[in-house]
């Protein structure tokens, strides 16, 4: 079990190979973490957007992958100031990774969130809750302005639907940045 402190993180704990294998650490729990967040996002077409996964996710992270983090520095000795700063400066970035992954998530269906804008608003919020911690928002206006040209901006959409999407557009966006900007 990947939760488990095992055998392997003892022989590194007593080894002294904790902190050179920080790297390879974060990596394979910011894998798992890409995974959960994965199988979380697939569900029901019509459901997946109407309520919030980030509270229930970011639980789960502060559960397993940064609690794991935890036992292998805190594990054994009382540890230094050094090694609880350490510990702090990777649970953060454990922590940046899962907004990273959750806002890239939700970029990348932000357009199929418009569609059923206002029952998505769960997931707006959660894609703007990720955005004011990541600040990805070039990639999100990128994303959003390829999604309208190649699925929206096309010839054959009906007028009323392009003019419905702008009006589900700009309410999603308020949702996102209230200042209109």
């Amino acid at each position: 079990q990947l939760w488990e402190p095992g055998a392997a993180v003892r022989c590194m704990q007593e080894l002294g190979m904790v902190r050179e294998c920080e790297g390879t650490l974060l990596d394979v729990l910011g894998d798992r973490i890409d995974q959960y967040l994965g199988g979380e996002e697939q569900g029901a077409d019509d459901e997946r957007f109407e309520s919030s996964l980030l509270g229930k996710a970011s639980g789960w992270v502060e559960r397993h992958p940064v609690a794991w983090l935890s036992c292998v520095y805190l594990s054994g000795s009382e540890p230094s100031e050094e090694t609880t700063q350490r510990l702090a400066s990777l649970q953060h970035r454990l922590r940046h990774h899962f907004y990273e992954s959750f806002a890239e998530l939700r970029i990348h269906t932000f357009f199929d969130m418009i569609s059923s804008f206002p029952d998505s608003a769960p997931a707006v919020e959660d894609l703007r809750n990720c955005l004011q911690k990541t600040h990805l928002y070039r990639q999100f206006v990128s994303s959003l302005k390829l999604s309208l040209e190649r699925r929206l901006l096309q010839p054959g959409v009906p007028t009323s639907v392009i003019i419905e999407m702008y009006f589900s557009t700009v309410k999603a966006l308020i949702v996102i940045d209230g200042s209109g900007i």
